[in-house]
């Protein structure tokens, strides 16, 4: 999965990230969130799936964001994440 994420089809390698969450996985998604503006929807989606902490931050930043769209696949993906951190004050 990783080799997918780093080197080869991102989309499917994010699709597999989904499907088998682990948190080696983490690091190549928080990147995708940078590097690949094209594929948010997917990498935000199975870094919610992670249930990792890290993904937290970087999430709830583009829940604040301008983009709509965006801060919809966000909110999507905190969902997946369950995180309490992620729920309103």
């Amino acid at each position: 999965v990783l080799g997918e994420l780093q080197k080869g089809d991102y989309l499917w390698g994010t699709w597999l990230a989904f499907l088998r969450p682990h948190r080696d996985l983490v690091p190549a998604l928080l990147k995708g969130l940078k590097d690949r503006p094209d594929e948010l929807p997917e990498t935000l989606i199975a870094l919610g799936n992670s249930g990792d902490v890290r993904a937290l931050e970087p999430m709830l930043e583009l829940l604040k964001g301008k983009d709509k769209r965006v801060a919809g696949f966000a909110a999507q993906g905190l969902g997946y994440l369950g995180n309490a951190k992620a729920e309103p004050g």
